[in-house]
């Protein structure tokens, strides 16, 4: 299938009036859709919150990503790839490969997790939540697709959302934005107390992830004085912002990463004897929780 034949499928999944049409061209949605009918039209992907999934006028077609859901966001990462593919910048095996993992994710647990947030955070972060739930699914399964790049993608959403989308991504693949899990029971009881606005939990999720405040995330080259510093500095703007998070969650996979994670705290425990922190099972993944709060404002 090509660029234009995934345009068209896309089209074709949303209901008519998800697809804003000008007037100033004839396009009908469903089967009869052509193809012919937008080759001259310049394709641009934007944000959009006025609900518009699609907007065809006679020389442009703009896909707003941050409206679609579940199959429609699928279709519009192969329509990425497609194009990607046929200007020569994908290599056809593995943009395949890329295409069989999308078409196999369970879009009715990303749709449950994105809903959720839906009209609480912003369309960018929401979006940017939606890209990184489907890296999570087929990280999860990449046996299954050897050729799949998961750090192409990632670098992909780095160029379209900025660098905390890799932050974002590792806060997903961690399961942060799950249900009961931090994002959503803090949203929970912010809800439950008087006083407090849904722009109260959108400034503590925005400084929680645009600072990068829960957690620090552990690469197999980061030495222990790395992982100290991003601890510090956590832990730091937590107090700065004055905000409900007490944590900070020092995270990673593999041996390496897991041996620089206990030295790390060990080295911790002997600069603050009164250090609390908690190892936390997330199978695969070492957690160390620590509570800044019980370093007695020695940072």
């Amino acid at each position: 299938m090509g660029a234009g034949e995934t345009l068209v499928a896309l089209i074709s999944a949303l209901s008519p009036d998800e697809v804003n049409i000008g007037n100033d061209i004839d396009l009908t949605i469903g089967d009869d859709i052509d193809v012919g009918d937008l080759e001259n039209s310049e394709l641009s992907v934007e944000s959009g919150e006025q609900g518009d999934k699609l907007l065809i006028e006679q020389d442009r077609c703009v896909i707003y990503p941050d409206q679609l859901q579940g199959d429609e966001y699928a279709l519009f990462n192969q329509l990425a790839r497609e194009i990607k593919r046929e200007s020569g910048s994908v290599d056809r095996t593995i943009e395949h490969e890329q295409t069989r993992a999308l078409e196999a994710t369970d879009t009715v647990t990303i749709d449950d997790i994105v809903g959720f947030f839906d009209g609480i955070i912003s369309e960018h972060y929401l979006s940017l939540l939606r890209s990184s739930l489907y890296l999570r699914q087929i990280s999860e399964n990449n046996h299954q697709y050897p050729d799949f790049d998961i750090n192409e993608e990632k670098r992909e959403l780095k160029d379209r959302y900025g660098y905390e989308a890799y932050y974002v991504a590792h806060l997903a693949s961690s399961g942060y934005f799950d249900q009961d899990r931090y994002f959503q029971n803090l949203h929970d009881v912010l809800e439950s107390r008087t006083g407090n606005t849904p722009e109260s939990y959108r400034r503590e999720f925005e400084i929680t992830v645009g600072e990068k405040l829960i957690a620090v995330f552990v690469n197999e080259d980061d030495s222990t004085y790395e992982v100290e510093q991003d601890f510090r500095a956590a832990a730091y703007k937590q107090q700065r912002y004055n905000l409900r998070l007490d944590f900070v969650d020092i995270c990673g996979f593999g041996s390496v990463c897991q041996s620089t994670i206990d030295e790390f705290v060990e080295e911790l425990e002997d600069q603050y004897p009164t250090v609390d922190y908690e190892n936390l099972d997330r199978g695969q993944e070492r957690v160390v929780r620590i509570y800044p709060a019980t370093l007695n404002n020695q940072l």
